[in-house]
């Protein structure tokens, strides 16, 4: 479920959206809209894949991109990048049975064999996915991810991998690790990255520890 609210009035929601599945949505993005449509785009993220939400429309049920869904694996992160990239972490899907009991599940993260997915938005409901590469991630944790978007160079992805206590970026148009920078700590709470004048500039939030990360033109 999605709920939109005016900020000047949040006691109700605007808008309130019900899903395509049950699972709790982990990663809720605001995309640019169609000039035409007036209406306010959301991407949203989840076991089942990436919805796009149309808020402000007729459209009662968010739109799946077909290239998200990937059986037997789980969409675990989202990234945008503020323009057309896009991208979707995923990790094998772990079947359960019911005669499983709670404490014979996994309890300490390890880390898996998964992937990142590069997807261009062409505008409403138009994705069109150009690559992927396999990674290693975390089999129970949310990988915290970010798009740096640098002046004159192509468009650069960092994940944060707690099993390593690394930040990896990748070169997007490449698909390729291109550098590995490490953190104090394996845990991983958040990672953002901004422009200030020329340059980049990358935070990264481990335990109690903020590093900054710059990168010159």
């Amino acid at each position: 479920m999605v709920m939109s609210f005016d900020t000047r009035q949040t006691k109700e929601p605007l808008e309130t959206r019900i899903g395509l599945s049950c699972n709790p949505v982990h990663t809720l993005i605001s995309v640019a809209p169609d000039s035409s449509s007036g209406t306010t785009t959301l991407l949203s993220a989840s076991q089942i894949g990436i919805c796009e939400w149309n808020i402000g429309s007729s459209e009662e049920r968010p739109y799946l991109i077909p290239e998200s869904k990937n059986e037997g694996q789980v969409c675990i992160s989202l990234a945008h990048s503020g323009g057309d990239d896009i991208v979707a972490s995923f990790r094998p899907k772990i079947e359960t049975s019911t005669q499983i009991t709670v404490s014979q599940s996994p309890s300490i993260s390890c880390g898996v064999e998964g992937c990142h997915v590069v997807y261009k938005r062409g505008g409403a409901r138009s994705y069109q996915k150009t690559g992927s590469l396999v990674a290693e991630v975390d089999s129970i944790r949310l990988p915290k991810c970010s798009i740096i978007n640098k002046p004159n160079h192509s468009p650069m992805f960092v994940a944060a991998n707690e099993v390593t206590s690394d930040l990896v970026l990748h070169d997007l148009s490449k698909m390729a690790v291109v550098q590995r920078l490490k953190t104090p700590k394996n845990q991983i709470s958040d990672v953002k990255c901004t422009q200030i004048w020329n340059s980049s500039v990358m935070g990264c939030l481990s335990g109690d520890v903020v590093q900054l990360f710059t990168s010159s033109p």
